[in-house]
C-alpha cells in the first residue's frame, strides 16, 4: 500500500461522482532512476549495467527492466502475465522471452537456479527476488497519477479540472492519513519444518537468503561454525582459526560474517570479519566487544561492550558511544532505515532481558514495551526485509510486532504471538528474502552420568535423572540436586530412595550445598523481579530462609565453613567480588583478593578457600589460618566447577574451551594439575545459567550430565493476513 494507492481510491469515487471531469488514475510502480544494491552487485539502471569488485555486465534493456521490476518488490512472487505487462506495454510476448530474460540476469549474476541467491522460480506462478536489495530512499521515486480530462473548451473546463484535481488530491491525502492509521494485516505462522537433524546443539543462527551459518556446540566443550541450506539437508563444519567463535551479524552485501572470538569465561571478545565463502578472517581495529552488527550500508558498526553501545566505522575506527543502560546490552540490530538500533538489556541478577531502542544520534534510548507487568523476559529481535514487522522472542515463543511509523503518530501497534509451544525458540532471525523466519527449536533433557574408571565407560548414576548441580553430604550417605530444565531442588539418598522434593516453581533453584552437620541445605534461588537469593531449608523439607533479605546485589555459588557459622558467596557475574556471611551476626564482608575473583570453595578441612580468577584460567588459593594468597594452577583453556575431595587433598574441576576438553585434579602442594579423563567423546548438557556441570561422586569418580536435549534449526513460513 502507497500514497498512490489510496489516491487510486479517491479517483474511483470523483469518477463515480461526476465522470465528466475525471477518469481514474492508472496505478504506477515506482520508477527507479538511479543505481541500487542486489547482494553484493552495483545497479545502475541508467546504464544498464551491474558492478561488483571491479567487474562490470552489461545488460540488454528489457532485462534490465525485469531486474528493475523483480527488486521494488524483494521477497513478493510476482506473476509473470504481470512482468510481461509491466515490460513490455501490452506488447504480444510469450514466456520464453522472458524466461531468457531471466536466465541472463541469472548467468551475470552467477546465480544457480537449483539453489537460487538472487532469483528464484516459483513454479507455474512466476519469480520472486530473494536476494538482499538496497534502496537508498532518495533513489526510489513514484511516477506522477495523471489523467486526460473531459468537458468543453475554455475557462469552464479549466476550472472543472482544477476543481476535480483539488478533490482528489485531498480525498487521497485523507485516504493516506486513514491507511497509515490502520493496522498492518496480522502475520501467521503457516508451516514449522526442522532443518537440522544432526543432534549436535545449535545457539546462534545468521544467513543469506540460501545459506544457514550455524554456531555449533561440538559435544567437547567448543563452539565450532557450519553452514547448511536453507531447504534443510545436512550441515558441513567451516573450519576457521578459532578455538571458539560467536555469530554476531552478516553484512548487507552477505559476502561476510562479524564474529568474536574466545577462549575462556571472558565477557568481552575481539571482533573479526569472515569473508564468504571462505578467506583469512581480519580483525576489526582493535574493537572487542560482545554482540556487534552492520548498518543498512554497511558503512557503520554498532557494538555493545560492558553497558554501553558504540558505533564506529566499518574498519573499526571513529568510535563514539552511543547509549548507556543499566544492564548489558545483547543483540543490537539497526532498524532497515537506518534510524534505530534495537537492543536487548539482559540483568543477569533478575534473571530479566527487556528490549530497548535509540536513535543513532543517541536520542529517544526507551524501552520497547514500558508499561510491561512483571519480569521483562523478551529477547533478541530481528526486523523483516521491509521494516514493517519486528519479530522476538518472549519466553520461549516467537512475537511479532508490526513496527510504528514515526510520522502523522503512526499507527497502533500491539504484539501479535507467532507460536505457542511446545518448542521453546531461540536465536531468531528472519529471511532477507521475506516469507521465513528461521529459529532454534529446543526440547531440554539430560542424563546423569558416572564414568567407570575401570571400564572406561559412562553407566547411568541415579537412574539416569535428568539433574545435576550435585552435593553431597559430609558423611556420603546423601545427596541434593537440582532437576533439568524445571530446575527444582531435590533431596535423596545416594541410592535415589527416600526422595524428596524441596523447593516448588516459580523458584528457580540452583547450586545447593550440604551445611556441615548435614542438617540443612544451602542453595541460590531467583524468583520473579528480584536478585538471586541465598536461601536455607532444612534437609528434611520445610519453610526456606532468606539470609539476607533486602540485600540489592545477586548471591550465588555458596560455600561453608568447616564450623558451619560462615558462608563464603560469589555474584552472578565473575566480576563481582567474593563476600563472607557471618551466620551469628548476619553481618557481611569482602573477601580481599589480589585480583577479581569469583567461585570460592572451602576446603571440608577449612584451611584453605579456591577461587577462579575472572578468565577462569587461573586457579588462586588462600590459607585461611595465615590469610596469604597464591597462584596454585593456570591452564589454557577455561577452568570450572570446584569440587574438594572429602579427605581435603586434591580439588578437581574441568578444563573446557581447548582442543582436547579435560577432567582434571591438582595436589595441594602441587603446581601442576593432572588429567584424569579426556571428554572429548561425551556430548554434555549445557544448562542456560551455569553451562555444562561436572562433580565428583563419594568414590571419586566424575559426574557429568549427558545431553539428550534436541537444539536444532527450524524454519517458520510466513503468511501475511
Amino acid at each position: 500500500m502507497s500514497w498512490e494507492l489510496a489516491g487510486w481510491g479517491a479517483g474511483v469515487f470523483v469518477q463515480n461522482w461526476h465522470q465528466r471531469y475525471i477518469i481514474p488514475p492508472k496505478r504506477q510502480h515506482p520508477v527507479v532512476t538511479r543505481e541500487f544494491r542486489v547482494g553484493p552487485w552495483l545497479v545502475q539502471p541508467s546504464l544498464n549495467a551491474i558492478t561488483q569488485n571491479g567487474t562490470t555486465v552489461h545488460l540488454q534493456p528489457k532485462v534490465m527492466e525485469v531486474l528493475v521490476c523483480l527488486a521494488q518488490q524483494a521477497g513478493q512472487t510476482i506473476p509473470k502475465e504481470e512482468l510481461i505487462k509491466r515490460v513490455w506495454a501490452g506488447a504480444f510476448v510469450t514466456d520464453d522471452v522472458l524466461k531468457r530474460c531471466v536466465s541472463e540476469l541469472r548467468r551475470a549474476f552467477q546465480d544457480d537456479v537449483r539453489e537460487p541467491r538472487i532469483i528464484e522460480t516459483i513454479p507455474k506462478r512466476g519469480y520472486r527476488m530473494v536476494g538482499p536489495v538496497v534502496f537508498p530512499a532518495s533513489e526510489v521515486l513514484t511516477a506522477p497519477a495523471v489523467g486526460p480530462a473531459h468537458g468543453t473548451a475554455g475557462g469552464r473546463r479549466l476550472q472543472r479540472k482544477w476543481l476535480a484535481a483539488t478533490l482528489v488530491a485531498a480525498l487521497g491525502v485523507g485516504g493516506s492519513v486513514v491507511w497509515l492509521r490502520m493496522p498492518l494485516p496480522v502475520p501467521r505462522v503457516a508451516a514449522i519444518r526442522m532443518l537440522t537433524h544432526d543432534g549436535l546443539g545449535k545457539f546462534r543462527i545468521l544467513t543469506d537468503g540460501s545459506r544457514l551459518y550455524i554456531r555449533e556446540w561440538d559435544g567437547t566443550g567448543n563452539f565450532v561454525l557450519a553452514q547448511g541450506s536453507v531447504s534443510g539437508g545436512e550441515t558441513s563444519l567451516m573450519r576457521t582459526m578459532f578455538t571458539n567463535i560467536e555469530l554476531h551479524d552478516i553484512s548487507p552485501d552477505r559476502s561476510q560474517l562479524l564474529v568474536g572470538s574466545f577462549k575462556g569465561t571472558e565477557s568481552e571478545a575481539p571482533l573479526w570479519t569472515l569473508p564468504l565463502p571462505s578467506g583469512a578472517p581480519r580483525r576489526v581495529g582493535d574493537l572487542v566487544a560482545h554482540g556487534g552488527a552492520w548498518s543498512p550500508d554497511g558503512r557503520t558498526l554498532v557494538f555493545a561492550k560492558d553497558s554501553d553501545l558504540f558505533l564506529a566505522s566499518s574498519e573499526g575506527l571513529e568510535v563514539h558511544k552511543l547509549a548507556t543502560v543499566r544492564g548489558v546490552p545483547v543483540a543490537p540490530r539497526f532498524s532497515p532505515d537506518g534510524g534505530r538500533v534495537r537492543f536487548s538489556v539482559s540483568v543477569p541478577a533478575q534473571n530479566a532481558s527487556a528490549i530497548w531502542e535509540v536513535a543513532t544520534d543517541g536520542k529517544n534510548l526507551r524501552p520497547l514495551f514500558p508499561d510491561a507487568h512483571g519480569t521483562p523476559a523478551e529477547c533478541c529481535g530481528s526486523w523483516s526485509y521491509d521494516g514493517r514487522y519486528y519479530f522476538y522472542i518472549s519466553g520461549k515463543d516467537v512475537w511479532a510486532l508490526p513496527d510504528k511509523l514515526p510520522f502523522l503518530g503512526g499507527r497502533e501497534t500491539h504484539p501479535i504471538r507467532l507460536t505457542s509451544g511446545p518448542l521453546s525458540f531461540s536465536n531468531l532471525v528472519a529471511s532477507p528474502g521475506g516469507g521465513k523466519l528461521f529459529a532454534v527449536g529446543e526440547q531440554f533433557r539430560g542424563e546423569l552420568v558416572r564414568h567407570d574408571p575401570d571400564s572406561r565407560e559412562y553407566t547411568r548414576y541415579l537412574s539416569g535423572i535428568s539433574a545435576g548441580e550435585l552435593d553431597f553430604s559430609r558423611d556420603g550417605q546423601w545427596v541434593t540436586y537440582v532437576s533439568y530444565p524445571e530446575r527444582i531442588l531435590w533431596r535423596s539418598r545416594t541410592d535415589g530412595s527416600e526422595r524428596i522434593q524441596l523447593s516448588s516453581a516459580p523458584v528457580t533453584a540452583m547450586l545447593p550445598r550440604w551445611s556441615p552437620d548435614g542438617s540443612q541445605i544451602l542453595y541460590s534461588a531467583y524468583l520473579e523481579g528480584r536478585p538471586w537469593r541465598l536461601l536455607l531449608v532444612p534437609a528434611k523439607g520445610g519453610i526456606p530462609e532468606e539470609l539476607l533479605p533486602g540485600s540489592n546485589y545477586s548471591q550465588v555459588d555458596a560455600t561453608w565453613s568447616i564450623d558451619g557459622t560462615r558462608i563464603a558467596f560469589g555474584q552472578f557475574n565473575a566480576a563481582g567480588p567474593v563476600m563472607v556471611l557471618d551466620l551469628k551476626t548476619r553481618q557481611v564482608s569482602q573477601l580481599l583478593a589480589p585480583e577479581r575473583v569469583f567461585s570460592p570453595r572451602w576446603s571440608p578441612d577449612g584451611r584453605h578457600i579456591a577461587v577462579l580468577s575472572e578468565d577462569s584460567k587461573k586457579l588462586l588459593v588462600l590459607d585461611v589460618a595465615a590469610g596469604k594468597w597464591w597462584d596454585w594452577v593456570s591452564e589454557e583453556g577455561s577452568i570450572g566447577f570446584l569440587t574438594w575431595s572429602l579427605d581435603s587433598k586434591y580439588l578437581y574441576f574441568d578444563e573446557t574451551a581447548v582442543e582436547h576438553p579435560a577432567f582434571r585434579r591438582v595436589r595441594v602442594g602441587q603446581a601442576r594439575s593432572e588429567v584424569l579423563l579426556r571428554i572429548n567423546d561425551l556430548s554434555e548438557y549445557s544448562d542456560a545459567l551455569i553451562g555444562a556441570w561436572t562433580g565428583v561422586a563419594p568414590d571419586g569418580s566424575a559426574l557429568f550430565v549427558r545431553d539428550l536435549s534436541t537444539r536444532e534449526v527450524y524454519s517458520l513460513d510466513l503468511e501475511i493476513q
